[in-house]
């Protein structure tokens, strides 16, 4: 019996060891399971992990490239528009206010001189012509001529002026236009200005008429001259049409040039009034010339020359354009 016991018991520790070792095995196989799982698990979950962050990071560089590209795009873009807008505003409108600036100065000065023109030929001084010049002063002193020279005197104002003129020059009818032009076609000036041509050459002092018209009458015809050229000639329609298409440097240096010659105009014109202002204040005639006249021979043939560099620069400015 005891030995039944014995081996009852042995069996029964066998079969409790036999089962604790399947337990035990079963026990390792799911923890394997799990452990292999759980480390797939994990690298998959750190694969896709890392994938996703991969991705998550490569769809964000790429979105931060493509964002920072369009954004780049955009402003290059942008940039290009405000610069071609700022080109239009600042070129062509700039270019476009400049021009009729210069334009408008150019158009507004024309209609100034013939205003000016028309009012003095509608207040009955008109312009003789080569043969009416030519019958004003004849060469040769016959009766008939003669009662052709008073005729015509009395139809032309100045006649003194005209006289002259006509002595030292051979540019009629132009230089006497010039000449009325000269002192901005004032009746007033010109009819003090004839005043004076009389009382030279006193005393025989034969050249001083010559000397007159050389250094004084003939400067005024000349300005008269230089602003028909400049308006007419040089800055025709056809210059100022290629200047409204060219470019924003030569506008402006045209503007610059027109009022750098207006302003030496108006200068030398006020030198040519004060001048005549101060010999009609003269009660006597003796050697006014000298005194008066002669005094200011300096001042007015600098302002001359200036006025004339100042006509050069916008011909050979002009000239230059229309190459």
């Amino acid at each position: 019996m005891k030995i039944y016991g014995v081996l009852l018991i042995l069996l029964v520790i066998l079969m409790g060891c036999s089962q604790q070792t399947s337990n035990e095995e079963l026990d390792e196989k799911p923890v394997e399971d799990k452990i292999k799982d759980n480390n797939t698990g994990k690298e998959g979950e750190t694969k896709d992990n890392n994938a996703g962050k991969e991705g998550e990071i490569k769809d964000n560089n790429a979105g931060k490239e493509g964002e920072i590209k369009d954004n780049n795009t955009g402003k290059e873009g942008e940039t290009k528009d405000n610069d071609d807008g700022e080109e239009d505003n600042s070129g062509d409108g700039v270019d476009e206010t400049c021009y009729s600036t210069l334009e408008k100065k150019v158009n507004k000065l024309r209609g100034k001189h013939e205003r000016a023109k028309n009012k003095f030929k509608e207040a009955g001084h008109p312009f003789p012509n080569e043969e009416e010049l030519s019958n004003l002063f004849p060469n040769i002193q016959d009766p008939e001529e003669r009662t052709k020279k008073i005729f015509l005197e009395k139809q032309y104002s100045f006649a003194n002026i005209v006289k002259l003129i006509s002595q030292a020059t051979r540019k009629f009818p132009g230089r006497m236009d010039d000449t009325y032009a000269g002192l901005e076609y004032d009746a007033g000036l010109l009819t003090e200005l004839d005043k004076i041509i009389p009382k030279l050459n006193h005393k025989g002092q034969i050249n001083e008429p010559y000397a007159f018209y050389d250094y004084f009458l003939n400067r005024i015809g000349a300005a008269g001259e230089f602003n028909r050229k400049v308006l007419y000639e040089y800055l025709n329609d056809a210059t100022l049409a290629k200047l409204k298409s060219g470019s924003a440097e030569d506008i402006a240096k045209a503007n610059k040039l027109l009022d750098e010659f207006m302003k030496k105009k108006a200068d030398l014109v006020g030198l040519f009034k004060a001048q005549i202002k101060e010999v009609e204040k003269q009660k006597q005639r003796n050697d006014f010339y000298i005194k008066v006249i002669e005094a200011r021979r300096e001042e007015i043939v600098d302002a001359y020359h200036d006025l004339k560099k100042s006509s050069e620069n916008i011909k050979e400015f002009c000239l230059e354009l229309n190459k």
